[in-house]
């Protein structure tokens, strides 16, 4: 239970940078490449925390009906395809900040294009990955 609790805090914390960063990309003034910087982190984190809050309750469902349960079945089915989705978003947001900082210049007007793409498609091929490696069975409870 202590992890379940963890994940939660670490995902509410960045679902709070996802807010931060989406009020420091608005802030005016702000230059036109801190503010792509800051809209692909405020993407990627509060895709990351929908994801990853998407598990959780999915999980915490399956955890109350127990080990042997149809719910931990399907939890322990699609638990993959969640988790590598996250992986794999997150390869997606490098990947548009790479970009970004090795074009040097300002972001075009396609800037907000090229973010959806890269979050999207490293979200679908993780959930892809993650679907095709598949589920694994219920923790094995060990005799008393």
């Amino acid at each position: 239970m202590l992890t379940y609790s963890l994940q939660w805090v670490f995902t509410l914390a960045l679902l709070a940078i996802a807010v931060f960063s989406t009020a420091i990309a608005g802030q005016p003034g702000l230059a036109a490449f801190h503010r792509g910087g800051w809209r692909i982190a405020a993407s990627a984190y509060a895709l990351f925390a929908a994801d990853s809050i998407t598990q959780l309750i999915f999980g915490g469902i399956a955890m109350g009906a127990g080990r042997s349960s149809a719910a931990m079945a399907a939890y322990l089915r699609w638990a993959p395809v969640l988790n590598h989705s996250r992986t794999f978003l997150m390869l997606g947001a490098a990947a548009a900040l790479i970009v970004m900082g090795a074009r040097r210049g300002e972001p075009g007007g396609r800037a907000a294009l090229v973010r959806r793409i890269a979050l999207g498609t490293g979200l679908l091929i993780g959930a892809l990955i993650g679907a095709v490696e598949g589920g694994s069975s219920p923790p094995c409870t060990i005799p008393r």
